[in-house]
């Protein structure tokens, strides 16, 4: 399963699974920010406000789906038990435990929500191993049952995917749904930043390129321990929010994905062509070679590149080229270009086009 395939398994069924999710893949491939963008799904189509669960925060079951992530790879025992109350009543002859705030808000039976055990396969001791074979086996932590409007998902990696994974007793494994989980194709990719993130003129050459240059996406091997950067979805993604916040330029690349890739960036975005005749001139445009087209559309503003796709689209040697274009606009641009082009379009093969354009804009 790859990223955009999670919610549309998940996200119109109507009860929680009966199993716990396991997600297994490469690490910096998307399987955590895929669970927490189910989960916003589900609150929405639940009507609830989506909120992230934070100490002292106030919920009420009515209006809130909550959502818990823990991470395992630092976490104890009493992280996810709580510790005995034995300082209510010091003469007392028993003890109750004090469960952890999350765990109360997730053992209301009325409270929706989802908890996310990431890198399941690297806990950090055997005590939390066993916590956990009892939440996936039978929804409790301790004496605390876990509410029947709580999902379970939980995800890591494979031993040859990291160093820090470790392979999970068996007991555990009969108690999951395993999911195999893919990096995402480069297209899927872009179209989940354009659609999250409100991108603007400056992370468009990083989109084009990778274009251009798919298997610059995820690196197949991840070493076992290295100090050097490597590609992954989750780098490629740091390095264009900091394009756009301001803290990196094009030349930082290399800091985020690696000296091969970030030098085959830096090839990309360093032709040399005038833009604007590029997209004044079909002919010439035409001449180009296909990661030149891209480098041309990648400069270009918004605003310009919106115009030349309304201009050529009709074009039957470049259609599919503008057309394709379009994805590397924000997602309000996507959706007006979309629409201008099936009301304009008498082709059949590119009303096509533009349907599955449009499918994936309202995304």
């Amino acid at each position: 399963m790859k990223p955009s395939e999670l919610i549309k398994k998940f996200g119109d069924i109507s009860s929680i699974p009966a199993r716990p999710i396991l997600l297994l893949g490469p690490p910096g491939v998307g399987k955590s920010e895929s669970v927490r963008q189910l989960a916003m799904h589900l609150a929405k189509k639940l009507d609830l406000e989506f909120v992230e669960w934070r100490q002292g925060i106030e919920v009420d079951p009515a209006k809130h789906f909550v959502y818990v992530e823990f991470r395992l790879s630092g976490a104890r025992d009493v992280d996810l038990l709580g510790l005995p109350n034995i300082l209510a009543n010091p003469s007392a002859k028993t003890f109750a435990y004090r469960i952890p705030e999350w765990l109360a808000i997730l053992s209301n039976p009325n409270q929706h929500g989802m908890l996310f055990l990431d890198e399941l396969t690297n806990p950090a001791t055997e005590d939390v191993r066993a916590v956990l074979m009892q939440v996936l086996g039978s929804r409790r932590i301790g004496f605390t049952k876990i509410g029947s409007k709580v999902w379970i998902i939980a995800a890591g990696n494979k031993p040859e995917h990291s160093s820090l994974a470790s392979e999970l007793a068996s007991p555990i494994i009969n108690r999951v749904r395993i999911i195999e989980f893919e990096a995402p194709s480069v297209r899927e990719w872009i179209n989940y930043m354009t659609a999250v993130y409100h991108l603007t003129d400056r992370s468009r050459p990083i989109l084009a390129f990778l274009t251009a240059k798919p298997d610059y996406l995820v690196t197949e091997a991840v070493p076992d321990s290295t100090l050097t950067p490597y590609p992954s979805p989750r780098a490629w993604t740091g390095f264009v929010l900091d394009i756009e916040s301001g803290l990196a330029d094009y030349a930082d690349c290399e800091q985020y994905v690696g000296p091969e890739a970030g030098a085959a960036f830096l090839a990309f975005i360093s032709y040399n062509f005038d833009v604007e005749r590029a997209l004044s001139d079909l002919s010439f445009f035409k001449s180009l070679t296909f990661d030149q087209q891209l480098y041309v559309v990648s400069m270009a503003s918004e605003e310009r590149l919106k115009e030349w796709i309304k201009d050529v689209v009709e074009d039957n040697d470049i259609m599919e080229f503008a057309i394709s274009s379009i994805r590397f606009l924000s997602i309000d641009a996507r959706k007006e270009l979309v629409s201008f082009l099936l009301k304009k379009s008498r082709s059949n093969k590119l009303l096509d086009e533009v349907q599955e354009e449009l499918k994936e804009a309202m995304l």
